[in-house]
């Protein structure tokens, strides 16, 4: 894919998060925010923006907290359970976390954009040299539109708590933390 296309498609994707955002913040004002996502759908065909809640982001994070202590109650228990111990202490996944890192947010799905170079790439990807680069191009393009919505203080309009979480995560992976903006005790914001 021509470079102009990944410029066109992370411009589209700047000036629709923008509007959506600024929109949002209206249509919410009596909610705190910690979060901002977009999710990258399982064809590269568009993202989706997304919103949690603090309130939303810590019961989900006790929730996942509590499902991972009975998990390592059960298998510590057991007289050999040591030899799962590593796994289950070591692994990303299996370690605290104190916000919501795996959805279900509080606002999903508030507008999808379609990207239809991202998919028309994705579609001819036929080695996994090729998907390397799509995700590769992905992020940075995801990086880049978020910075500028920091830049163009599209949060702003938001009444967000700390830390304040931007970032993305692709169809069914992980949230990835791109930026924090408001950090406990930072009076600058950002």
């Amino acid at each position: 894919m021509a470079e102009h296309a990944w410029r066109r498609a992370e411009e589209l994707l700047f000036e629709r998060s923008r509007t959506a955002i600024q929109n949002f913040g209206r249509q919410h004002p009596g909610e705190s925010f910690s979060l901002f996502a977009y999710v990258v759908d399982s064809l590269f065909t568009g993202v989706s923006l997304n919103f949690d809640t603090a309130s939303n982001s810590l019961s989900e994070a006790m929730r996942h907290q509590q499902r991972k202590e009975r998990i390592r109650n059960q298998v510590f228990e057991q007289d050999r359970g040591w030899e799962q111990a590593r796994y289950l202490v070591a692994e990303p996944s299996q370690q605290i976390r104190d916000f919501n890192h795996h959805g279900s947010w509080r606002h999903e799905l508030i507008e999808f954009v379609p990207l239809p170079e991202w998919g028309t790439f994705f579609a001819e990807c036929d080695d996994d040299q090729q998907g390397e680069e799509l995700e590769g191009r992905v992020i940075v393009s995801l990086w880049r539109v978020v910075e500028r919505l920091v830049q163009a203080n599209a949060f702003d309009g938001l009444t967000r708590v700390a830390p304040f979480r931007l970032g993305f995560q692709f169809h069914d992976d992980e949230f990835v933390v791109l930026r924090i903006l408001d950090w406990p005790g930072d009076e600058g914001g950002g």
